[in-house]
């Protein structure tokens, strides 16, 4: 039976630790099922030293693409008119 490939990775790098490295092995360890799925691989930095790192249809296969996901917050109204 094979094994299912892996499609996402979560990681957290603490300081001092080698980001490029670990960021490389992740991509690595994807790098079958983007093959298989003729997909990307797409990294996401969501706060300091956390990635996630997955195969995605949306990044061109043989791509891996990085991005940063600004933390949500809610907008708060600027005024309040009353007529």
């Amino acid at each position: 039976m094979d094994a299912i490939p892996l499609r996402t990775l979560d990681l957290t790098v603490e300081p001092g630790q080698d980001l490029n490295g670990l960021l490389d092995a992740a991509v690595q360890q994807l790098m079958t099922a983007a093959i298989a799925e003729k997909a990307g691989i797409q990294v996401v930095r969501s706060a300091v030293g956390t990635y996630t790192a997955s195969v995605s249809a949306e990044v061109p296969f043989g791509t891996t693409m990085e991005s940063w996901e600004p933390p949500q917050t809610a907008a708060a109204p600027l005024a309040h008119f009353t007529p």
